[in-house]
């Protein structure tokens, strides 16, 4: 019994939770560096909230599995940040026009996923968001603000799996 008890908890708190993980977050503009770990895992929210939108019946087990993922990408994100090689973005000032930027690219990336999404994709990916190490995910942080750093723009939108 307690199993079941522990098993319906978590179901109410992720159809609590699913405003959250399908509302946009609120983008940083203090500074590049913030900027660019945000869109790095704001591109996968996007892929995450299209394939919720594809599959309504799994959509709380991928918006489960975007909670937990969005916390790891915020905790690798800040420790690249604090690298050497990175650690100057975060006194980088963000470029007006690089906001609009990430703006327009958000929406593109929002319809790519749309018109791309399947299921067996989206269960794999959201098992690649479980299953792949930090380094992976770190790797990635890291070309992201590498890009960012060197062209000013947003940087390509995350491959689906």
């Amino acid at each position: 019994m307690e199993f079941k008890s522990i098993l319906i908890s978590t179901v109410m708190a992720l159809v609590a939770s699913g405003p959250v993980v399908a509302a946009a977050a609120e983008m940083p503009t203090d500074s590049l560096g913030a900027i660019g770990a945000f869109a790095a895992n704001e591109k996968f929210r996007i892929l995450s909230g299209a394939c919720g939108d594809l599959a309504p019946d799994h959509k709380a087990e991928f918006d489960a599995v975007m909670v937990a993922f969005s916390e790891r990408m915020k905790r690798i994100g800040a420790e690249v940040l604090a690298s050497d090689e990175f650690r100057a973005m975060t006194d980088q000032e963000v470029p007006g026009p690089l906001v609009s930027a990430f703006e327009q690219d958000f929406a593109n990336t929002r319809a790519m996923h749309r018109a791309r999404v399947n299921l067996d994709g989206c269960r794999a990916v959201h098992e690649n968001f479980k299953s792949a190490p930090d380094a992976h995910w770190a790797l990635g942080i890291a070309s992201a603000l590498t890009e960012l750093r060197a062209t000013g723009k947003p940087f390509a939108p995350a491959a689906q799996h």
